[in-house]
């Protein structure tokens, strides 16, 4: 599966314990937790499919089976998705 793209208007800033995005254009905050930092910064252009981002996070986080973050990743990005702070990328060349 490929990966989604950062929406534009999408700014993104790095907390000590996670991260924000702010969209520009929909003036909305989303907060995400330690983890949900580490997947927004493994968005492409980092990587480009869903496993390789599995890969790279499971390798961060040996003790996670990797088929749970599989399913946590899968999630986030639906969540994303939703509040179109990404998008499909082979919608978005449609």
């Amino acid at each position: 599966m490929k990966l989604p793209a950062v929406a534009p208007g999408i700014v993104f800033k790095d907390l000590a314990d996670g991260g924000i995005l702010f969209s520009t254009q929909q003036e909305i905050y989303f907060s995400l937790n330690a983890v949900g930092a580490a997947i927004w910064r493994l968005l492409p252009p980092e990587c480009e499919t869903l496993d390789q981002m599995v890969d790279r996070l499971a390798a961060q986080y040996p003790d996670v089976d990797p088929q749970m973050i599989e399913r946590d990743v899968r999630e986030l990005l639906a969540d994303l998705e939703r509040e179109g702070l990404v998008e499909n990328r082979e919608a978005a060349r449609s």
